[in-house]
């Protein structure tokens, strides 16, 4: 049996809390910004072994979405405050800048189409 490559957990979490900032994504699209966001080297990305273990761990939180026949992965809601806390402050604020004005990002954090003075007029506009 192979041992686990030496970065994979980091990169797992990496990738995983990457993903926890956006909506649907192309799976190694997602491990590449993980890799960049998170100063690795991007040579590791050519391990096949590597790739594939992170990508496999990624999806254990993920599901499949289906955007006009193109499939793309989207974390799950459960695991994702989790995935998105589980990193490092000076990772976690570069996917945080690298995800600013996604939906996802606004709606974790309050803002744009989800403050609460934009959450309220939609409410009053729907009664």
């Amino acid at each position: 049996m192979m041992s686990p490559h030496p970065h994979a957990a980091a990169l797992s979490d990496a990738t995983r809390a990457t993903a926890a900032q956006w909506g649907p994504f192309r799976p190694l699209e997602m491990l590449r910004r993980a890799a960049r966001l998170g100063g690795f080297d991007a040579q590791l990305l050519d391990d096949q072994v590597l790739v594939a273990e992170v990508l496999s761990e990624l999806f254990a939180d993920c599901a499949i979405h289906d955007a006009a026949g193109a499939l793309h992965w989207v974390m799950r809601p459960g695991p994702r405050p989790m995935r998105r806390e589980a990193v490092p402050g000076d990772l976690h604020a570069a996917i945080a800048r690298d995800a600013a004005g996604s939906p996802v990002q606004d709606a974790l954090d309050g803002t744009g189409d989800y403050a609460p003075a934009a959450v309220d007029a939609l409410i009053a506009q729907a009664t």
